[in-house]
């Protein structure tokens, strides 16, 4: 599972690389984001191509959504304590993403709406 922690660039499994050619996150130990269900997991990447499993977009509405989602769109939502799948735009600030440079970052939000900031890798 993955769980949120405060953000440290000095983390390895912090620091996540995107590839918009094989559209997977790879985190800095050199797993890949995985949709388990409806849990976000840490997997070694697919050897060739990505598994379909592995393939995420990051869409006009800024949610980073898994590319072969059965059942409607899913977006990665991440909150204080874990990460997880949920239909697109059903926790809003929860699902919003940026990317600095190549790597991507929750985008944050006030307190109030109840949104952390970053996710960690574990």
């Amino acid at each position: 599972a993955i769980r949120s922690s405060t953000c440290s660039s000095a983390r390895q499994q912090q620091i996540w690389t995107y590839s918009a050619r094989g559209h997977w996150l790879q985190a800095g130990d050199g797993r890949c984001l995985e949709a388990r269900g409806g849990r976000a997991g840490l997997r070694h990447c697919g050897a060739e191509e990505p598994l379909p499993s592995q393939q995420w977009a990051f869409g006009a509405h800024g949610g980073l959504h898994l590319q072969h989602s059965v059942g409607g769109e899913q977006c990665l939502a991440v909150s204080r304590t874990a990460a997880a799948l949920e239909p697109c735009g059903a926790s809003g600030a929860l699902q919003r993403w940026s990317f600095t440079g190549s790597t991507p970052s929750q985008v944050a939000s006030s307190p109030s709406s109840g949104a952390a900031g970053g996710g960690g890798g574990g």
